[in-house]
């Protein structure tokens, strides 16, 4: 029901949503056909692997969400009594 209503508000882009679903009927196939040739120390390697580069993205955006970016406008308390005012390329 929901696809349909988003469809309906121009939300859903079935040609997309073909493309992709069949592209995940395909690669769960042929998953399970390597994974029933593969050892279960292999399996286990790989998923553990999987897990290391999981964690270091998570890692990595987590250290980057504490950075300020260049474009991004700073709040400055100016005067100590705790109401920071916005400071950017266009205020002073």
């Amino acid at each position: 029901m929901g696809t349909w209503r988003n469809r309906r508000n121009g939300n859903a882009d079935l040609p997309a949503a073909v493309i992709v679903g069949l592209a995940g009927m395909v690669s769960a196939f042929a998953g399970s056909k390597i994974s029933v040739g593969m050892s279960e120390t292999t399996s286990n390697v790989l998923f553990a692997v999987l897990l290391v580069v999981v964690a270091g993205r998570m890692a990595w955006q987590l250290a980057r969400a504490g950075q300020p970016r260049a474009d991004a406008e700073a709040e400055v308390d100016t005067d100590g009594e705790g109401d920071a005012a916005a400071v950017g390329p266009d205020r002073t």
